[in-house]
Order: C-alpha cells, then structure tokens, then sequence
C-alpha cells in the first residue's frame, strides 16, 4: 500500500510535489512557485533515508524551515503530516 499525504493550495504545485515524492520512491517535497525548495528521500516506507547520517538534521531543519516560511504553523511540520 502506498500513502502519500499533499498539503497546499494550488493543484497543479500539489502534483509537482506529488510527482517529485513519487520519482524519489517516498519521502518529503516542499514545492510552492514552480520549484521543489526543499527535499528528502525517503524510501522503503518512510524508514529509509539516503542521506548521510550527519546531514539528516540539516535536511530536517531546512524542510521545516521552509515550511514555516510558506506559512505552516505546527510545531513539528513533519510530525504533524504523518500522525
């Protein structure tokens, strides 16, 4: 079973990023006026990440940040997404 969770307010962006999580085999897109800011692969169901263990918080940090940026109020975007 595959889940993919979209947040946004323009459809053609929200299939941009869709399209994105999918070309990626899973993980987080943040895509707003026509380019991918912020990304991390996440494939074999949300576990694995391919990035080097020392980026991943950096990765983490800039996905939030540009979340906030974009106007996303939670306190743990990615949290709040998948729970």
């Amino acid at each position: 079973m595959v889940g993919i969770i979209v947040v946004g307010n323009n459809n053609v962006e929200m299939a941009h990023a869709v399209n994105r999580v999918i070309a990626l085999g899973g993980g987080i897109v943040l895509y707003a006026d026509g380019d991918i800011l912020a990304e991390l692969a996440l494939p074999l169901g949300a576990y694995l990440v391919l990035c080097l263990l020392e980026q991943l918080p950096k990765n983490l940090k800039r996905i939030r940040n540009k979340a906030k940026a974009l106007g996303f109020t939670f306190n743990d975007v990615i949290l709040s997404l998948i729970c």
